[in-house]
């Protein structure tokens, strides 16, 4: 670096008597700034440019300073809009930009740092033009807008997200499997607000499509395995029951050789269970519905009715029809008890004319059960 700085000058950055602080405030001064203003503009106040945002971000490496980092962020930006279009270096250069603009996202989470990021993003998308480089970073730009939703909360983010990867990025050749995973998180996102099965099942499309593949999610696979089988389960709920429940089963079964051992790889494998059980059950309905229908058309009169168990008894009546055009209804009273006795009830015929009066009463649910 010393043949890039003024050098017979005292406050020379690599002079050995200077302190660390003191050769960054000189790097980040306004007299080294107007020594690059002496440099022709383009490659060669590119390459001043990037060795110093270098030695910055070493420094914020070294020393956690968040201002070092904040100057070597700067100083990669302009590096690189010095450099004319298609040079060679830019590639290289932008990656050297996101990983300090990433960095800072990591090292200050927050919405500032985030927006930083997305701004660095954009700024290379522009620089690269076109090729894999420009392909990758258009991507990032997608799971960028979707880190700022989860920060946000906000519908107009949400909207970026979905619309920047079902535009941009699906119209490239090479869809990296990150971008459609994102893409079905934002639509089930958007599906529990809006309630659009569309939404719900694209999710699914996304994500069980994209899984298949053993590499797909990294590290982070075993994360996105387990919101597929929950969108599953939300799917039974619209849609083709049969169809839907078979669809669970399989994804089901997709996920759970990558889930760790514990209480995650316990809920699927307890959905699993009841979902073939459904599943089987479903398949034999045809079956069933012709045992009752035999069974609908049997005579169950006075004598054919079900006898007495213990205390338990139905009347006839219940099994009587009523003459055509009789107003006449049945009502069942539940008459009072102790806990653990058996039910006992009264059946009545009322007549619907004017003098007769009804009471309903309402008994609040007593449970609910969850499928989470």
């Amino acid at each position: 670096m010393a043949s890039d700085s003024p050098s017979s000058s005292s406050s020379h950055p690599t002079n050995p008597s200077l302190s660390r602080i003191e050769a960054i405030n000189y790097l980040v001064s306004d007299t080294f700034r107007e020594s690059l203003q002496e440099l022709p503009a383009g490659i060669e106040r590119s390459k001043r440019l990037r060795a110093v945002s270098e030695a910055l971000f070493e420094d914020s490496r070294r020393s956690q300073s968040l201002s070092s980092l904040n100057h070597a962020i700067q100083f990669a930006r302009e590096a690189l809009e010095e450099l004319p279009s298609g040079h060679e270096d830019i590639p290289s250069l932008a990656d050297r930009f996101i990983l300090y603009a990433q960095t800072k996202a990591v090292f200050v989470p927050g919405p500032e740092s985030t927006e930083g990021y997305i701004i660095a993003i954009q700024v290379v998308i522009r620089a690269t033009q076109s090729g894999p480089a420009h392909d990758d970073f258009v991507q990032r730009l997608g799971w960028a807008y979707w880190a700022r939703f989860k920060l946000s909360k906000s519908n107009d983010d949400l909207e970026s997200v979905i619309t920047h990867i079902a535009t941009s990025v699906n119209t490239l050749d090479n869809v990296l499997p990150e971008s459609n995973l994102v893409l079905g998180l934002a639509l089930h996102t958007r599906f529990t607000h809006s309630k659009v099965i569309d939404d719900l099942n694209e999710a699914i499309r996304l994500l069980e499509t994209t899984l298949r593949d053993p590499t797909a999610g990294g590290v982070n696979r075993h994360v996105f395995l387990m919101h597929l089988v929950r969108f599953c389960l939300e799917g039974t709920q619209h849609g083709d029951t049969a169809a839907g429940i078979a669809r669970l089963v399989a994804n089901a079964k997709l996920a759970l050789p990558d889930i760790p051992v514990g209480d995650k790889k316990d809920y699927v494998e307890n959905v699993l269970s009841k979902a073939e059980t459904t599943l089987e059950l479903l398949q034999q309905r045809p079956t069933l519905d012709s045992i009752f229908k035999e069974l609908g058309d049997l005579n169950l009169g006075a004598e054919a009715g079900p006898a007495p168990i213990g205390k338990t008894h139905v009347p006839a009546g219940l099994y009587s029809v009523f003459p055509v055009g009789e107003n006449l209804i049945r009502t069942l009273e539940l008459l009072p008890g102790q806990t653990n006795d058996e039910i006992v009830c009264k059946l009545a015929v009322a007549s619907l004319n004017s003098d007769t009066q009804f009471e309903v009463r309402h008994f609040p649910t007593l449970g609910v059960i969850s499928t989470k």
